[in-house]
């Protein structure tokens, strides 16, 4: 993720990816966690709106190179083979299974699908 960066990478400062990865291996990547100045992996990560901002902005560029990855074969881009399946399998796919999982268990969401069904429903009758 870093060495195929593009500019929308959140992580792009090697400070903001260091941290983060210690953040990780020291099991330490919440929002209270972040109020220790030291593992802040952006300024205000210890804002909620902030933390969650930046942890959905983390997973979307990473879901996203991962499809680039899969779908491109450009110079530039870094291109998947044979060789990388179990990245695909132990990584890719458990971040997409993680954020999916998060949306659609989301109760706004739930309220809003079980309006716009009932709305179809009655214009379709």
């Amino acid at each position: 993720f870093q060495k195929y960066s593009k500019e929308s990478n959140p992580l792009k400062s090697s400070d903001s990816w260091d941290k983060f990865w210690q953040a990780i291996v020291n099991n330490k990547l919440t929002v209270a966690d972040m109020n220790d100045k030291n593992n802040r992996i952006i300024a205000n990560s210890h804002q909620i709106d902030i933390f969650n901002k930046m942890i959905c902005n983390i997973s979307a560029y990473w879901i996203y190179r991962i499809r680039c990855s899969i779908a491109h074969n450009k110079i530039g881009e870094f291109m998947f083979s044979h060789e990388n399946e179990k990245f695909i399998i132990d990584i890719g796919e458990k971040i997409l299974d993680e954020v999916l999982s998060q949306i659609f268990s989301n109760s706004e969401l739930n309220s809003l699908l079980i309006k716009s069904k009932s709305i179809d429903t009655f214009l379709h009758q």
